[in-house]
């Protein structure tokens, strides 16, 4: 007797299927494009790092069935610069073969490895591209051409170079921007990354160290805390505005609102980004060449759609 194939929903596309090709992922079913997409685009966007279904962390080796060793290393390599702190990463700094800065080549680019600023030791660091094969000193992150060429060079002074240059291509894109306001910075030093604020309230998670804070002020907070009642920071908008919400006020039913006639809470402030030109165009889209800036314009919106997903899952209302 042939047995029909079960009909299930994918949690995720919500795509129909008559098979038996579900993976079950903390309860629910997922498809195995599903799946792999999430790990894809871990590896190909630090923001959509890591795989997270129902506040689970899911890594590929537990896939093994439908994902490749040779991508579960790739993976693996591609976590270790994830969760080295931004400002410590080392990247390869050679350009192709024949390249040059002037000439207007790529460089390589991969991930080498952690910089190691902190050792005083006179000590040689030197690791090997996986990309290129070619040297990078792991003390200042200066390309290297041999091992005998190390000692040569003059890590201390580069170090200092570079931190000078660092703080003028901030302080250049950053140019005519308010903190607070335009944008704040994720208080978990180690991260440090500037975020903005288009809408929606002034409680943050930084969706890559999933460090809670406050938009205004900048400090460390929860969403339960006594922080977004009046003597703190606004839930909604900014201090002094007369459409600033404050936990308490309004009557909105639940998180915080309670008391008097229910009613919704002030309406968010879509706020214009600052532009001027140094390091922000008129679309308001950061140009700066920092990494961080880049990937800040769209922190907010996907942490805000993470959320909801992740709160839609523990409802039961996804899939």
């Amino acid at each position: 007797m042939t047995t029909t194939p079960p009909r299930w929903t994918c949690a995720c596309c919500f795509d129909h299927h008559n098979d038996y090709t579900s993976i079950d992922v903390n309860k629910f079913k997922m498809c195995t494009t599903c799946v792999k997409g999430m790990f894809e685009r871990a590896i190909k966007h630090e923001i959509d790092y890591s795989a997270i279904v129902t506040l689970t962390e899911l890594h590929p080796k537990h896939f093994d069935h439908i994902i490749s060793s040779e991508f579960v290393e790739r993976y693996v390599q591609r976590e270790k610069e994830y969760k080295c702190p931004t400002s410590s990463r080392a990247y390869c700094k050679h350009f192709t073969l024949g390249g040059s800065k002037e000439s207007n080549a790529e460089a390589c680019g991969k991930f080498v490895g952690p910089l190691r600023q902190e050792e005083k030791e006179v000590v040689l660091i030197v690791a090997s591209c996986g990309g290129c094969s070619r040297l990078t000193c792991l003390k200042c992150g200066v390309e290297l051409t041999s091992i005998e060429q190390s000692p040569a060079h003059d890590c201390e002074k580069r170090i200092t170079e570079a931190k000078i240059a660092e703080t003028e291509e901030i302080e250049r894109a950053f140019a005519g921007l308010e903190l607070g306001k335009d944008f704040q910075r994720c208080p978990n030093e180690p991260c440090s990354r500037p975020i903005q604020l288009g809408e929606a309230c002034n409680h943050l998670t930084c969706t890559y160290c999933q460090t809670s804070f406050c938009f205004v002020c900048g400090t460390l907070q929860e969403e339960g805390s006594d922080h977004w009642f009046r003597g703190g920071c606004p839930r909604y908008n900014l201090p002094g505005e007369s459409n600033a919400g404050y936990d308490g006020e309004g009557g909105y039913g639940g998180d915080g609102w309670g008391g008097g006639t229910p009613s919704p809470p002030p309406s968010p402030v879509i706020r214009a980004r600052a532009a001027s030109n140094a390091g922000w165009g008129n679309d308001g889209r950061a140009q700066s060449p920092t990494p961080s800036m880049r990937e800040a314009d769209t922190v907010n919106t996907l942490v805000a759609a993470r959320e909801r997903r992740r709160r839609a899952i523990e409802n039961g209302a996804w899939g």
